[in-house]
């Protein structure tokens, strides 16, 4: 096996790990020092360049000055030469204001430099190995020209390779003296230590007369010192053991007879609750529910024979093991484990209404099942237990019984549309019967009758092509029945509008609730409007409260005269009104002051 730089580091002795660590130290200074001080001296000979190059870009304009206000090109040229005794000049150009230039020193040097895309003047920039600078020539306000001037860096570069070399040669001297001093003084220190560590081995081996010298009053004394005296107590302390081993092996021998006799208690307290846990086990292994509890990782910790079976296992078997382990459906497993988990967390109970599980011989059963959130005795994993009660036969005559009432549906439906087609034919035998009559108060009255039969089969139609035979929409309804009306009167001036909520009614209340509004749409359309060719009628439909509801017929005709009764009318059509009233146990109000409004208001449910 490798062993690691570290662990070998973490090995040494103390001498080479402090001989190690100082030297450590050391290179870092001495590499902190080799990379500071080059860069220092570099900066530093960097800003005594860039100071010396603005006092000579300055003095040097100022020379050529008057030349170049005489455009005298042989004196600048001459006044150039003088500048460049300074061996750090590395070129020198002079150009008017039109960028013509007049005279130069090294003027391929400059070029090559591109002293052209020096900066805007009194700036001085650095250009490779160069610091390049451009002075502005400016005599009594006016601008003559530019000085162009490159100063060679050689001389700095040159300075700081040689202070490196030099800082590298100390710092080398440096760091082998201290890395050999350092070597002597812990080798100085750490040889009293071997001695103390000898005396301790000898002692490890046996030996615990051994004693390490004490030598100097440093901390390597002190620490021998310590260690003899430690030796001392120590010896001190197995004299005292032994004494109190002596009296311990008195008393174990009398706590083992007294432990002897609580075992046999302790056997004769185990058979009984093995008794107890056998009656337990045989109670829930007779229940035929589904008995069980898993721990949060999903595995039983309690099981009953129903459990077992249905997995086509023992409950041993089965203890420790999840239901991934034996059920066929990953679906149910996922379930199963979804609703323990919910359980868990949540800390409530669950009521799981159906479920299904598959059994060991593919036998599919549907189960109602309550889970709590429980804690086993003697343990502080949470843990979930389950029982579930098969409900397969349960939900076998259910679905026998559903399909009973559908069968019954089909039935009832059939026997409305039975009764709707019975009543049409009664309509088609009056309308037969009015084509042979000439009396317009007969055919009147059978039209009336006849619109009656309508209203009745269409309360029929509406339940049978509903899917809810308990009642109909009475808003669709109601937009039927006064089309039909508005149809067989012929009254194309007239407006009929209906106002409904949706609410469902039962065929108890539909039929005479239809009547009347068949009675009260009719007597407006044949009285109201006597004289006029249009006119207004309007119905409403809508909830009056928890259980009320409020049916409102009214129209802008000539209005109900005071003198007629709707209790003592001698008319059919109010009559009928006030008997199908009485039929819902709804309240009457009539408003005759603008056309006639007729309001009832009924329970859809009679107590």
């Amino acid at each position: 096996m490798s062993v690691s730089p570290l662990h070998r580091l973490m090995h040494l002795r103390i001498r080479w790990k402090l001989a190690l660590l100082i030297g450590f130290v050391f290179l870092v200074i001495a590499c902190f020092f080799l990379i500071f001080i080059p860069n220092r001296v570099e900066r530093m000979g960097d800003s005594a360049l860039a100071a010396k190059a603005r006092v000579v870009s300055a003095m040097t304009s100022a020379n050529i000055t008057s030349a170049l206000v005489f455009q005298d090109t042989a004196q600048i040229a001459e006044e150039l030469r003088s500048a460049m005794f300074s061996r750090d000049i590395r070129y020198a150009v002079v150009v008017d204001l039109q960028g013509r230039v007049l005279a130069s020193v090294n003027y391929p040097e400059a070029m090559r430099c591109e002293y052209e895309g020096t900066p805007e003047a009194g700036r001085i920039v650095r250009h490779a190995d160069l610091w390049q600078t451009r002075e502005r020539i400016i005599h009594r306000n006016t601008e003559l020209g530019d000085l162009f001037l490159g100063f060679s860096r050689i001389e700095v570069g040159s300075g700081r390779e040689q202070i490196m070399k030099e800082t590298a040669i100390v710092t080398l001297i440096v760091f082998l003296v201290g890395l050999l001093s350092v070597i002597g003084i812990s080798g100085a220190v750490t040889a009293h230590l071997k001695s103390v560590v000898a005396s301790a081995r000898a002692v490890t081996a046996g030996d615990m007369k051994s004693r390490a010298p004490e030598g100097h009053g440093d901390e390597v004394g002190e620490l021998a010192r310590a260690f003899n005296s430690m030796l001392d107590r120590l010896s001190v302390a197995q004299r005292n053991l032994e004494e109190v081993n002596k009296d311990l092996e008195y008393r174990v021998s009398v706590r083992t007879e007294a432990l002897l006799k609580e075992i046999g208690e302790h056997r004769n307290t185990e058979e009984s609750l093995r008794l107890t846990e056998q009656r337990q086990r045989q109670i829930i292994d007779l229940v035929p529910h589904f008995i069980f509890a898993k721990d949060v990782e999903g595995r039983f910790v309690v099981a009953n024979e129903a459990v077992a079976k249905a997995y086509g296992t023992a409950v041993e078997k089965l203890l420790g093991k999840t239901d991934a382990d034996f059920a066929s459906s990953e679906e149910e497993v996922r379930k199963f484990r979804e609703a323990d988990m919910e359980v868990i967390a949540s800390g409530k109970e669950k009521l799981i209404p159906e479920e299904q599980i598959t059994t060991a011989s593919g036998e599919v059963r549907i189960l109602q099942t309550i889970k709590i959130p429980f804690t086993l005795s003697g343990s502080t994993i949470a843990s979930v237990l389950g029982v579930s009660t098969d409900i397969t036969a349960l939900k076998t005559a259910e679905n026998e019984l559903k399909l009973s009432l559908r069968e019954k549906d089909v039935l009832l439906k059939e026997i409305h549309h039975r009764v709707k087609n019975n009543l049409q034919i009664i309509n088609s035998l009056l309308n037969l019967q009015v084509s042979d009559l000439h009396d317009p108060v007969i055919v009147d009255a059978l039209k009336v009758s006849q619109n009656r039969i309508r209203s009745m089969a269409l309360v029929h139609e509406r339940l049978y092509r509903s899917g809810n035979l308990a009642g109909i929409d009475f808003c669709e309804y109601l937009e039927l029945v006064a089309g039909q009306l508005l149809r067989a009167y012929d009254r194309r001036g007239v407006t009929c509008k209906v106002l409904s909520d949706r609410i469902m009614i039962s065929v108890d209340a539909a039929i005479p609730c239809g009547l009347i509004v068949n009675e009260l749409l009719t007597n407006a359309l044949k009285h109201a409007f006597v004289g006029r060719s249009e006119g207004y009628i309007e119905v409403i439909f809508r909830k009056a409260g928890e259980d009320l509801v409020e049916l409102t017929v009214s129209d802008d005709g000539v209005g109900l005269p005071p003198s007629i009764d709707i209790h003592t009318a001698e008319s059919m059509g109010l009559t009928l009104v006030a008997s199908l009233a009485q039929q819902l146990q709804a309240t009457i109000a009539i408003d005759r002051s603008a056309g006639t409004r007729f309001c009832l208001t009924f329970r859809l449910r009679n107590d």
